[in-house]
């Protein structure tokens, strides 16, 4: 038995992790948002207009184009075209008025997810891995990859 204490698992139901281009990502964020501004935010938070190459860490941002309570995919750079995708959505300064309310967009959030590894896999001919099934040819990598997508977890899910 090992003597490390036990590290919570990150749970699969943060988002999709696909080997993809930009372009394939924006098609697949057009089947959820329809109208949408793009940016990217480096790993410090400072937001980019426009969008080049990204690095590890960076994400890539489509906003829903709304004043109130927009929606987002967000799409996180782990590897040249190694992405963690994950959809999400502002929440009200005071939270939302009733249970309910949270109820349905955290299951917007699920069908939106949903709709894009159906994307991925159905239109684009595209595996998607679930977090806790990231393969990589090096321990180090993926204890990295999995360090960029909790600290992901953590800036993006409001």
């Amino acid at each position: 038995m090992s003597d490390e204490p036990k590290k919570k698992p990150i749970s699969t139901e943060l988002g999709l992790i696909v080997k993809t281009d930009v372009e394939t990502l924006r098609k697949a964020v057009e089947k959820v948002l329809f109208e949408y501004v793009e940016f990217s935010e480096d790993s410090e938070g400072r937001i980019r207009s426009c969008v080049g190459d990204l690095v590890c860490g960076e994400a890539l941002i489509f906003r829903e184009d709304m004043d109130f309570l927009p929606a987002e995919i967000v799409a996180i750079n782990l590897d040249e075209d190694l992405w963690f995708v994950m959809s999400t959505s502002e929440i009200p300064e005071n939270g939302f008025p009733t249970t309910k309310d949270a109820v349905r967009v955290a299951e917007s959030e699920k069908k939106k997810l949903r709709i894009l590894e159906e994307f991925f896999t159905k239109e684009a001919g595209l595996e998607v891995e679930n977090l806790d099934e990231l393969r990589t040819d090096d321990r180090e990598d993926a204890q990295n990859l999995l360090k960029i997508v909790k600290d992901a977890a953590k800036r993006y899910h409001h």
